[in-house]
């Protein structure tokens, strides 16, 4: 029995081994096992992730892969590197896609395929020095983000910390919302296009429309003319919560105070509540 990656363990620039399957490669174990410098590409996956790369850098050792994932082994005129930054560029153009086979919503780059995609070779100097450039801008990005995102904690805990104080004093009757609202309903599941609605489309708005405390329209996808039911808009004056989200967010509300650019329809699953 040998370890093995699959679609699961590799992600945009990082594999994550915590959970390893094992499997019998007997007799053609050295003909799938990895080595340090190996690029694996998603096989098989929803067609913005189509491709999504990762580098095996040599930890574990004697680890094989699945034909779930593509290996691309860079000859000596290309960086591992460099590949990584080619293939994730073709992964967020949505390149690889436009060479997929699409099965129940699962879109599948077969190796054939995949060798067609055109690939930039400058000399060695030039990937190099481009590779670092973008290493450098990534960590900065990285480091952004997770400034971001502490904040963004931070100012959750600060926020609940005052509506409670507001809003649950010890000598407050509470009564159930049932009595106070005219209805509350869940919204509609469409499915939809990965990408925004134009302002003359319908589209459907997304969790993270409603998880920073505003509400965020752009924050949407778009869905088929023929899919869009006039019941489902969202309108001034509408209160959102978020029914669906990390512990964190879970129940995050936004009251829609504006008009925004187009129709768009809530994003819950569900009938009325």
């Amino acid at each position: 029995m040998r370890p093995y990656l699959r679609v699961a363990n590799v992600f945009e620039d990082r594999i994550d081994t915590s959970d390893l399957k094992e499997m019998d490669f007997s007799g053609v174990f050295e003909r799938y096992k990895l080595k340090p410098g190996d690029v694996l590409l998603n096989e098989g996956q929803s067609p913005e992730l189509l491709g999504r790369p990762a580098i095996y850098r040599g930890s574990p050792e004697n680890v094989a892969f699945t034909n779930t994932l593509l290996r691309f082994r860079a000859g000596p005129h290309v960086l591992p590197e460099w590949a990584l930054i080619v293939f994730r560029r073709h992964m967020h153009a949505r390149r690889f896609a436009r060479e997929a086979r699409i099965t129940t919503n699962i879109a599948h780059l077969s190796a054939s395929r995949l060798k067609s995609v055109e690939f930039p070779v400058p000399p060695l100097d030039e990937q190099r020095r481009i590779v670092n450039l973008i290493e450098d801008h990534l960590s900065r990005l990285d480091a952004a983000e997770r400034l971001q995102s502490t904040g963004r904690r931070k100012l959750v805990a600060l926020r609940r910390s005052a509506l409670t104080t507001v809003l649950q004093p010890a000598d407050r009757q509470m009564v159930p919302l049932r009595h106070l609202v005219e209805r509350i309903e869940a919204g509609k599941s469409f499915g939809g296009a990965s990408g925004p609605a134009a302002p003359e489309q319908w589209g459907i708005i997304k969790v993270s429309a409603m998880t920073w405390g505003e509400f965020r329209p752009d924050e949407n996808k778009a869905i088929p003319a023929s899919a869009a039911n006039p019941q489902y808009e969202i309108r001034q004056g509408d209160l959102l919560v978020s029914r669906a989200n990390t512990t964190d967010y879970v129940g995050a509300s936004v009251l829609v105070g504006r008009k925004h650019s187009g129709p768009l329809h809530d994003v819950a699953v569900g009938g009325s509540v």
